[in-house]
């Protein structure tokens, strides 16, 4: 009886200790519900303070924090509702044109080599459109040089992202958008198309400056 009042004492102990240390020190949310389960009952965290966490999280299982961002870059004036509406309708069409192909394609071999995921076509068309270098403008000595520079992760993402949604905006006008980024969405899935080509211009533009990419450690 003694020992388990000592030991619920000294949890009451940490419990304040950590509590009065940490207010300024929140921790983040654990969204991912296979993070969430793995989590040990003798994890300090469950006596940490955590923050909330932010509006657009959620652990269900269609979110993506990459479409999250790929939707709020393409959302104009606030309009959320619209753009996720608009990806959405680009994501079916995709799924209809893939299956489409599957179905008519008689060879079992090519048959599967076609992916009718639209959320891995999504993702895997933002990876290839990812570029790894970008130019910057130094001057040196009153002249200004292009020097080739590596792009961080979120750059890189955010470059891909623009890449296909102005690619979008620049085929058919007569032809709807959210058909036009499936198009576009699907052609960048198989290294092709105008995304793909705005990425290979970037990384030819960074070949051609490479004798000033020691510059890039240069003070201006």
């Amino acid at each position: 009886m003694m020992n388990s009042g000592l030991l619920n004492f000294e949890r009451t102990l940490m419990l304040s200790f950590i509590r009065s240390n940490s207010q300024n020190t929140a921790q983040r949310p654990i969204i991912n519900k296979s993070e969430l389960d793995n989590v040990k009952s003798d994890d300090l965290r469950h006596y940490q303070v955590i923050k909330a966490p932010d509006g657009y999280e959620s652990n269900a299982m269609s979110y993506n924090p990459r479409m999250h961002k790929f939707i709020k870059i393409l959302m104009r004036n606030g309009n959320s509702y619209l753009a996720r509406n608009l990806v959405d309708k680009a994501l079916y069409k995709i799924k209809l044109k893939q299956v489409e192909k599957y179905n008519n394609t008689e060879d079992e071999n090519a048959r599967k080599e076609i992916e009718t995921n639209p959320m891995k076509i999504f993702l895997s068309a933002l990876d290839n459109t990812k570029p790894i270098l970008k130019v910057i403008g130094i001057v040196k000595s009153g002249i200004s040089y292009q020097v080739p520079v590596p792009m961080n992760e979120n750059e890189r993402e955010f470059k891909a992202t623009k890449f296909i949604l102005t690619s979008s905006r620049e085929k058919d006008r007569n032809v709807r958008f959210y058909d036009k980024l499936a198009d576009e969405l699907i052609d960048a899935f198989k290294n092709q198309g105008k995304s793909i080509k705005k990425k290979v211009d970037i990384h030819k533009l960074a070949e051609a400056n490479r004798a000033y990419a020691h510059y890039r450690w240069a003070k201006k």
